[in-house]
C-alpha cells in the first residue's frame, strides 16, 4: 500500500518552508525498511502560492473555513502554540478559560514559563482579544463536533474571514 500525505505549507510563510521539497518521501516512510515496509510520500501542492491565491481558490469553491479564521486568527494551528503572540493567547484564553487555567497551573507547578520572559498571565494581559469572536464562533471552534456545511449553500454569501492577511506568527 502507498500513502500520500498532502500538506499546506507555503514558502511565503518562512524561509525554512520556502526550501521544503514539493514532493518527497515523508518522515514516516519506510519503503526500504528491513522488518517493515511502509511507502509514504509527502506532497506540498501550494508551497509556491501566495496567500492571496489561497484565499482566491477558497472563495472560488465557496469553502467555509475553520471558525478560528473568522474569529481573527491568520493561521489554524495549536490553540495555545508556543509560537503564539500576546493577541493569540489573549484570544485563545477568552474562548477556552478552563484550558488556559490548566496550562497556567502547569507553568506554576514546574516553575518554568512557556515564553522566556513572561508568564502566561502577563502575556495574556498585554494582548487584545480579537474583536470578531462571537459566542457562536467560540462554540463552533471549541466543539468536538462540527456539523456545518463545508461548501457554502448557494444562498449563503462567502466572506473573507477577518483573520485573512492578519498578524503573522507561528511555526517556521
Amino acid at each position: 500500500m502507498r500513502t500520500l500525505v498532502l500538506s499546506g505549507e507555503r514558502g511565503e510563510e518562512s524561509a525554512a518552508r520556502a526550501k521544503y521539497n514539493i514532493f518527497e518521501p515523508d518522515r514516516a516512510d519506510l519503503r526500504n525498511g528491513k522488518c517493515f515496509i511502509r511507502h509514504v510520500d509527502r506532497f506540498r501542492p501550494i508551497r509556491d502560492w501566495k496567500e492571496q491565491q489561497v484565499w482566491d481558490i477558497i472563495k472560488r469553491y465557496r469553502i467555509r473555513v475553520h471558525p478560528c479564521y473568522y474569529m481573527g486568527w491568520r493561521r489554524c494551528s495549536c490553540k495555545f502554540s508556543i509560537f503564539g503572540n500576546k493577541n493569540q493567547f489573549a484570544s485563545a484564553a477568552s474562548i477556552s478559560l478552563e484550558q488556559i487555567s490548566r496550562i497556567i497551573k502547569l507553568e506554576r507547578d514546574f516553575g518554568y514559563t512557556l515564553k522566556r520572559e513572561l508568564s502566561l498571565p502577563e502575556l495574556i494581559a498585554m494582548g487584545c482579544v480579537y474583536k470578531n469572536i462571537t459566542p457562536e464562533l467560540q462554540r463552533l471552534a471549541t466543539s468536538y463536533n462540527y456539523n456545518q456545511a463545508i461548501i457554502l449553500p448557494v444562498a449563503e454569501e462567502w466572506t473573507l474571514p477577518s483573520g485573512a492577511f492578519g498578524e503573522n506568527c507561528g511555526a517556521t
